[in-house]
């Protein structure tokens, strides 16, 4: 298959933005399942539409032409292109989404709705990223966007000769998010403008919250999924229900379900979909001491036993453009 994928962290929105990224191409199968990441995702379609279900495909599907705000969940979501895949995103951190587009997460939790009516400034942006796709004269350039708050991803080396360090892009046949050959360096790159200009409006609408108690508590389960959620409560000075009602609110899932994500995105992260894996020692390292349990938030996680993940993968990915998570359906 054919995939572009260019993702960046704009520098100096990291407390709230996770990355923000462009895809373009065409998935050889008709849809995939997708593992939760405990973060808000806001699409912006730029091309032909995209179904996305939630809790993996028993929610309610969105089929959308313009855009969608995908709210924390703990469950894949299918991802379903109703053609060629081109859309930019921005991937929020845990705590990022009240600060980036003013929702609650909790309101949205397990949900996908339309983009435009969660965040009415992505209707300007969709118009602005339109424009600079389709190469109209008057549209930004990469040179442009570069002086704005945000526009570049950790570049701390000035303008000119910039690091690809905080960058992932490809541009081959077969490509898939973050694999493969690194485009960064090319400053003229269409894709390149598309996510400076996302990354330009999200530092100008940026509204901070509070969240420095729940950024630790992040932090820490980060650091040790396998927390006791007690003990890191009395660390941060609160009761076990204060920090749930708290994180709660300002994640949009309880520590624990986060916990469970991360630790999951660990373990994705380490596989070798093509060579032989060692499921119970892996699991045993990650603080899973029962089989039956292990898989279980497995299936949970990715829609599939840890078999049939590996399978579904060798099935579709050569080596270089398997990506964790991602869960193909034939």
């Amino acid at each position: 298959m054919e995939f572009q994928f260019v993702a960046r962290r704009p520098a100096g929105l990291e407390r709230y933005v996770e990355s923000v990224w462009f895809a373009r191409g065409r998935i050889d199968y008709p849809d995939e399942r997708i593992a939760p990441t405990g973060s808000t995702v806001a699409v912006v379609v730029l091309g032909d539409p995209i179904r996305e279900t939630p809790a993996d495909g028993a929610g309610e599907p969105l089929v959308t032409a313009t855009g969608f705000l995908l709210g924390p969940h703990d469950r894949p979501v299918v991802n379903e292109p109703l053609g060629e895949t081109h859309c930019v995103g921005i991937v929020t951190t845990p705590v990022g989404c009240e600060s980036v587009f003013g929702v609650r997460p909790a309101t949205i939790r397990g949900r996908v709705v339309e983009l435009a009516a969660a965040w009415p400034a992505a209707v300007p942006l969709r118009s602005r990223l339109l424009a600079v796709a389709s190469g109209r004269p008057g549209d930004v350039t990469v040179d442009d966007l570069l002086d704005r708050p945000g526009a570049h991803a950790d570049d701390s080396t000035g303008h000119g000769d910039r690091s690809s360090e905080g960058v992932e892009a490809t541009d081959h046949d077969g490509s898939r998010a973050g694999h493969g050959g690194n485009t960064a360096g090319r400053r003229d790159e269409p894709a390149d403008v598309l996510v400076g200009t996302v990354s330009a409006t999200l530092a100008a609408g940026m509204r901070p919250r509070d969240t420095e108690r729940c950024e630790r508590a992040v932090a820490a389960l980060e650091a040790d999924p396998a927390r006791a959620i007690g003990a890191l409560a009395a660390d941060l000075g609160v009761s076990h229900g204060h920090l749930d009602r708290e994180f709660t609110e300002v994640v949009g899932l309880g520590p624990r379900t986060l916990a469970r994500i991360l630790r999951l995105r660990v373990l994705l992260a380490r596989l070798d979909v093509y060579a032989p894996v060692p499921w119970s020692a892996l699991a045993a390292e990650l603080g899973w001491f029962d089989q039956s349990h292990f898989i279980r938030d497995f299936k949970r996680h990715t829609g599939v036993t840890p078999s049939e993940y590996v399978a579904a993968q060798r099935g579709s990915f050569t080596p270089d453009q398997a990506a964790p998570g991602f869960v193909p359906r034939r």
